[in-house]
């Protein structure tokens, strides 16, 4: 049986600096896209991130986007959240969706242990979310 598939989705704001290694760190993974939604245009990461291929997802989150929302855009950080990770996880034919915030990255709890797919693998049929460590960028 082949592994399941997964991807990850993050609103996210800063400088190149600060969310390029999110973005790498990433598409380093055998992931299957990173659904990036900029919650601002900033022109330095757009233009950044327009170079990294076809598995990197670049939404940028203007008026025209959230006036596709009901309500327009959320003033909380955690609605706009939910609403882009819903967007991507709609859009994606990967198995499983993640959502992760740009200063956190997802890494095996054991180095050279088991990839996400192998533990998604273990998920029993039935249950539809689960809740995976992460390692904070500081």
């Amino acid at each position: 049986m082949p592994l399941p598939t997964w991807s990850v989705a993050c609103t996210m704001l800063g400088t190149p600096a600060g969310l390029a290694p999110f973005v790498a760190h990433h598409l380093a993974q055998p992931v299957r896209a990173v659904h990036v939604f900029l919650d601002r245009l900033e022109p330095d990461v757009a233009a950044l991130f327009a170079k990294a291929g076809p598995r990197l997802q670049v939404t940028v989150c203007d008026d025209a986007w959230w006036a596709r929302r009901p309500g327009g855009r959320p003033d909380k950080i955690f609605l706009r959240q939910y609403w882009n990770t819903e967007t991507a996880r709609l859009a994606s034919d990967a198995d499983w969706m993640g959502h992760i915030d740009a200063d956190e990255f997802l890494v095996p709890d054991v180095p050279g242990g088991p990839a996400f797919a192998d533990s998604l693998a273990r998920v029993p049929t039935g249950i539809d979310w689960v809740r995976i460590g992460h390692r904070e960028r500081v």
